[in-house]
């Protein structure tokens, strides 16, 4: 059973000599990442302004930098599809993200100044979510609450 999503079954990849899921396993391969139940997911999409691409470029490597010494931090990486920026990023829990927002700060303001943020989300656990709901509503994020899911 899947502590991060009740009632999941594992696959047939992480079976041990009985054929039966390992349960000290936690439905992972060794090696593998294991994300913790508390995990909060942000989802932020910039658009850069014309000719801004290059310094927007610098930014990134900038907030990877910054952002390599969080330990609440899980994964963190950028996508770019032209004039835009996808952040793809996981912490420990709503502490980790308030933490990260804050460390961050200073860089996510220049990225401001030469893109526009088109749209913000936040995703996990319903508790996880209600604890950033009062910090930073006022960015105007879509709120989306785990439901259920499947867990390798």
């Amino acid at each position: 059973m899947s502590k991060r999503f009740p009632g999941a079954v594992a696959d047939g990849r992480n079976r041990g000599k009985s054929g039966l899921a390992s349960p000290d396993a936690g439905f992972r391969l060794p090696g593998e990442m294991s994300l913790p139940t508390n995990l909060v997911t942000i989802h932020p999409y910039f658009k850069t302004h014309p000719g801004k691409q290059e310094q927007a470029e610098c930014l990134l490597r900038d907030f990877v930098d910054k952002t390599r010494g969080e330990e609440k931090c899980l994964f963190y990486e950028f996508t770019v599809l032209e004039d835009r920026v996808f952040c793809r990023e996981g912490y420990e829990g709503a502490e980790g993200v308030l933490h990260h927002l804050d460390n961050v700060g200073e860089i996510l303001g220049k990225m401001l100044e030469i893109s526009e943020l088109t749209r913000l989300e936040f995703h996990g656990p319903a508790g996880e979510i209600d604890r950033l709901r009062g910090p930073l509503g006022h960015l105007n994020p879509d709120w989306y609450v785990l439901h259920s899911g499947l867990e390798r």
